[in-house]
C-alpha cells in the first residue's frame, strides 16, 4: 500500500517512531513545518498552551499530495492532553483529500482517548488504527513494542 508518514516533532521523540514506521511501512515522510520556534521553555510553554486550546496556526504546504496515497500515517505528540497544534492544522488543511489514515501519538500525558477522540471527530471517519507510546519509553528504547502492535492493527485491516 502506498504509504505517506505525516509527523511533527518538538523534541525528537515522534521522530523515533516515525523512523520505525518509515522502514517498516516503506513509506515517504513529510515534516509538517511552521514559520515560528518551538524552542526552548518558551517554545514549550508555547506549545502547551496552543495544544490546550486547539489554536488554529498557520503551517507550510507539504511537497506530497496525501491524495496521491492510499494511506496517510500521522504521527504526533500530545500536548496538553490534545494533538499538537501543527497536526490539527496538517489535518484540517487537508482533510478532504486524505485517503485512509492511522495515527501514532506521542506523550506524556497518562490517558490520550480524548486526543483520539477529538483526532476522529477532525477527520470525520475512523482511522484504521490508532497508537501510542510514552516518552519515558520511547527515552528508554522501548517503544518497540507498541509500533509493532500499531503495525498489526494496520495489517489487519
Amino acid at each position: 500500500m502506498k504509504t505517506l508518514i505525516v509527523y511533527f516533532t518538538r523534541t525528537g521523540n515522534t521522530k523515533k517512531i516515525v523512523d520505525i514506521l518509515q522502514k517498516e511501512l516503506e513509506g515517504d515522510v513529510e515534516t509538517v513545518t511552521e514559520e515560528s520556534s518551538r524552542q526552548g521553555i518558551l517554545g514549550w510553554l508555547k506549545s502547551g498552551g496552543q495544544g490546550g486550546s486547539k489554536a488554529d496556526i498557520p503551517i507550510n504546504p507539504l511537497k506530497a499530495a496525501p491524495s496521491d496515497y492510499e494511506l496517510v500515517v500521522m504521527a504526533s505528540p500530545v500536548w496538553a492532553g490534545n494533538m499538537s497544534a501543527p497536526m490539527r492544522a496538517f489535518i484540517k488543511k487537508y482533510k478532504e483529500t486524505l485517503p485512509k489514515t492511522a495515527v501514532f501519538l506521542t506523550r506524556d500525558s497518562p490517558d490520550v482517548s480524548e486526543a483520539f477522540t477529538d483526532i476522529d471527530e477532525l477527520l470525520s471517519k475512523k482511522p484504521l488504527a490508532h497508537g501510542e507510546a510514552n516518552r519515558r519509553v520511547i527515552q528508554a528504547d522501548e517503544h518497540h513494542e507498541a509500533v509493532k502492535q500499531f503495525l498489526e492493527k494496520l495489517t489487519h485491516e
